[in-house]
């Protein structure tokens, strides 16, 4: 009888905990349960696509892919989407999500996670600050600003960034499903809210309290200026190709002495970012007492193109992504595309997207009559918005069955 009486009892303490070891599961093994209402009140149901969380400054096209990188010398996968933002800028949940936890880590820096539909966790990581009234338990809606963005933990001395994760069963790519911003309803909100949350990049742009319409338009246009000189400043690097690397490397051929420079001149000022720029750029660094990283830093960027001239334009064919615009519009699409993707069906891809108003640039490559080989972000935004046009559902910029039979039909037209 006394076995029985025992495992009776077992059997109810498995009962008891197996809601809370279901409710737990929800923010990847992080602990809901004190949370448990206001978790399960989120539903099950995830959230397909959703807006960039940070407010203002960054659009589709500034975003770059490099979840799964190598990280720490190839120690590590990076496990989130690095999206990069000035210092200061304010962020906002993207959905209706419960705060589960915030703090500081050493790797991390300042953190906030979140409990979000469909038993997801959204992760924010590299912080300058947490927003005031956000701590564990907080229920926010989408585009409450919770945060802002910075360069804490193991981002210490690199650029702003906000590090974004989306765990459910281990690491998931968030890339995919940025398809949006937040209106323009929503980011006057956000502005309004970010300065009265401690919000130090809105702050200096406002004057008074409360924050006006006039200051957050203010807020919003510095906000956006200094994105775009970040943003400036990350693309010079490995492996891109822009007028900024063109003027880079004139630069170094016109200012540096050594075995890589002479061999970058030999080669002339290309635009793209290779191992023979990067031997130069260290031995210009050597000889101007800089850090010898190869990398464009801000001690750098500023040595270089303070006392470079208006960049030269990129010669009219760019390397390796750039091919003859000959190729006919009407194409037949047989096979998936996706960021990375390279053929000469990208190429009709873009020219359908020019020549059917969805413009994948406005000017240079992938504009029209310079449409390229190479699937990247821009292709990726016009796709998003021909998606968005037709309601081709998930809009997330992939190029996969239901987009190929539907651009196929017109352009065969």
């Amino acid at each position: 009888m006394h076995v029985w009486l025992v495992r009776l009892a077992i059997l109810f303490g498995l009962l008891t905990l197996a809601p809370a070891f279901a409710l737990a599961a929800w923010d990847d093994g992080w602990d809901t349960k004190t949370f448990r209402t206001e978790v399960e009140a989120l539903g099950t149901t995830s959230v397909t696509n959703f807006p960039i969380p940070v407010l203002v400054g960054v659009e589709l096209v500034n975003l770059k892919p490099n979840f799964g990188e190598s990280r720490g010398g190839g120690t590590r996968t990076h496990e989130g989407l690095d999206i990069v933002a000035p210092q200061g800028t304010p962020f906002a949940s993207p959905t209706d999500a419960v705060i589960t936890s915030s703090g500081n880590g050493s790797d991390s820096g300042l953190y906030i996670r979140t409990a979000v539909p469909g038993g997801e966790t959204f992760v924010y990581m590299h912080l300058s600050k947490i927003a005031d009234g956000i701590a564990p338990g907080v229920v926010v809606k989408r585009g409450d600003i919770i945060g802002f963005v910075g360069n804490t933990g193991n981002a210490s001395g690199g650029g702003a960034h906000l590090h974004f994760e989306i765990r459910k069963n281990g690491a998931q790519n968030p890339y995919p499903r940025l398809t949006s911003t937040f209106s323009a309803e929503e980011r006057e909100k956000g502005l309004l809210q970010a300065a009265e949350r401690g919000g130090g990049a809105v702050a200096s742009a406002t004057t008074n309290t409360p924050a006006t319409k006039t200051d957050v338009a203010t807020a919003a246009a510095e906000i956006t200026a200094a994105t775009n000189a970040a943003l400036a400043h990350a693309s010079i690097a490995f492996g891109e190709t822009n007028d900024k690397i063109f003027t880079l490397q004139n630069f170094l051929i016109a200012n540096s002495a050594g075995e890589a420079s002479a061999k970058l001149k030999n080669n002339g000022a290309t635009g793209y970012f290779g191992p023979l720029t990067v031997a130069a750029l260290r031995e210009y660094q050597r000889t101007a007492g800089l850090e010898q990283s190869g990398v464009v830093d801000s001690s750098t960027y500023i040595k270089v193109f303070a006392s470079s001239a208006t960049p030269t334009p990129l010669p009219s064919v760019e390397p390796a992504s750039a091919a003859s615009t000959t190729t006919a519009t009407k194409a037949s699409f047989t096979r998936n595309l996706e960021v990375g993707v390279e053929g000469d069906d990208v190429m009709a891809l873009q020219q359908f997207l020019n020549t059917h108003g969805f413009e994948v640039a406005a000017e240079g490559p992938g504009s029209r009559g310079q449409e390229t080989t190479r699937f990247g972000a821009l292709t990726r935004a016009a796709v998003v918005r021909y998606q968005q046009a037709n309601s081709i559902a998930p809009a997330i910029g992939y190029f996969g069955p239901k987009t190929r039979v539907h651009v196929s039909t017109l352009a065969s037209r």
